[in-house]
């Protein structure tokens, strides 16, 4: 149980000086102890919490004392919805010395100053057998593009607290490498319009410039379709065709001058048929078996498709290929079949924009850039996951706690 500022501690449990730590105990008797930690302001006012896994240090035969981190934002401007937008989750660890013969302590703050210790208070904290103290930061995060990644960091301290060094298995974390093919898909019958296309225009190369094409990390392409031809082979057909092969283009600038020359097809609209041309532009990447790249493909359409009884089945061979879908219908696209498209699923809209007119295709420019870094940097750093020490946890955090009951036993600490 948490409140307060304070940890209360009563008399209970050899075996928490055995384990030397622990994690949510819930321990009260009548003979309890508070121990409070300063606040910024030093009036007292201010409630803080503390962190949700701790330390019980039992190494000097002098005292015993409990190690702590707190999150040095006030409890109530976390549960204030009007003070959380731009709150830093830094905060301090404290040393408590549990002298029984004292009812209350308050806590002192341990000294920190690697670069992010600060943000060491409410990590979890763990103590090795050569008494050094090491503390992890879970949500510690980097800010990678539109995205936080959030690897994590540990820091070790040798000194009681006195200095903190970054571990070599947390020093290295950097924004991952984000290889993307992705295959833009437009919509190219008649009901678009000219005026409309060159809106679409616009918006392929804004969605571009999100992405790093000159590096070579991200490789795009085009495919227009609008009708097919049931007397014509796949590579003869005029409107159902790769306007910008995957990869084509390796230079931001070039992309942008092919997209520039497309023009619309202006027929009916074939989508399902569609999906299986960009298929084989997908096949055609050099990359396409590579598990380190992601493969995304962005449909636009504004109306039902002719072959929607085809479309289940052809989209479920999108996604069985590991290509992400995502699918913007504007003005009459059908609700449903953008959902087959995305997901396989009529109630399921993830991956699915549905706008009312072509104006507010940029709008989720920014919002698709997000939502593709995300898929990109999912599995990312599968390989390297296992030199991971406890950045990864989640642990020791909580926003509904302030207090943690800890029992302690009156024997001798031998």
């Amino acid at each position: 149980m948490m409140c307060g500022n304070s940890i209360i501690v009563g008399a209970l449990l050899t075996i928490l000086l055995t384990n030397r730590g622990a994690e949510g105990f819930n321990v009260v008797n009548d003979t309890t102890k508070t121990l409070t930690r300063p606040d910024k302001t030093g009036t007292g006012e201010e409630t803080f919490y503390f962190g949700h896994n701790f330390i019980v240090d039992t190494s000097s035969s002098d005292e015993s004392r409990l190690l702590v981190g707190s999150f040095n934002v006030p409890a109530d401007d976390l549960h204030s919805p009007g003070k959380q937008d731009g709150i830093h989750m830094d905060g301090r660890m404290f040393n408590c010395n549990l002298d029984l013969f004292s009812t209350n302590e308050t806590c002192s703050e341990m000294k920190s100053s690697p670069l992010r210790a600060k943000q060491l208070s409410g990590g979890s904290m763990i103590q090795w057998n050569d008494g050094s103290l090491v503390s992890c930061i879970p949500t510690q995060d980097l800010q990678c593009d539109a995205v936080t990644y959030k690897p994590g960091y540990c820091y070790r301290s040798s000194d009681d607290g006195e200095t903190w060094l970054q571990r070599t298995t947390s020093s290295d974390h950097e924004c991952p490498v984000l290889n993307v093919d992705a295959m833009i898909v437009l919509d190219g019958s008649g009901s678009i319009g000219q005026s409309n296309f060159g809106i679409i225009r616009n918006w392929v190369v804004n969605i571009s410039r999100k992405f790093d094409i000159d590096g070579g990390s991200v490789k795009m392409g085009v495919v227009q379709y609008s009708h097919w031809f049931n007397n014509r082979d796949l590579d003869n057909q005029p409107m159902m065709k790769i306007e910008i092969g995957l990869g084509e283009h390796d230079s931001s600038a070039d992309f942008e001058e092919a997209v520039g020359k497309l023009s619309l097809q202006g027929y009916t609209t074939y989508t399902a048929h569609a999906l299986n041309v960009t298929a084989e532009a997908f096949r055609k990447s050099e990359r396409f078996r590579d598990e380190q790249t992601k493969k995304v493909l962005i449909l636009l359409t504004d109306g039902a498709s002719h072959d929607h009884l085809q479309l289940p089945e052809t989209a479920k061979y999108i996604r069985s290929l590991g290509i992400i879908p995502y699918a913007i219908g504007v003005g009459q696209a059908v609700q449903e079949e953008l959902r087959i498209i995305a997901t396989g699923d009529v109630e399921n809209p993830t991956n699915v924009y549905k706008l009312d007119s072509f104006d507010g295709l940029q709008r989720i420019v920014s919002e698709l850039e997000t939502q593709i870094l995300k898929t990109a940097l999912e599995g990312s750093v599968g390989s390297t996951s296992n030199s991971y020490e406890m950045e990864m946890a989640e642990m020791g955090f909580s926003s509904s706690r302030s207090t943690v009951t800890v029992g302690i036993s009156s024997q001798s600490y031998e």
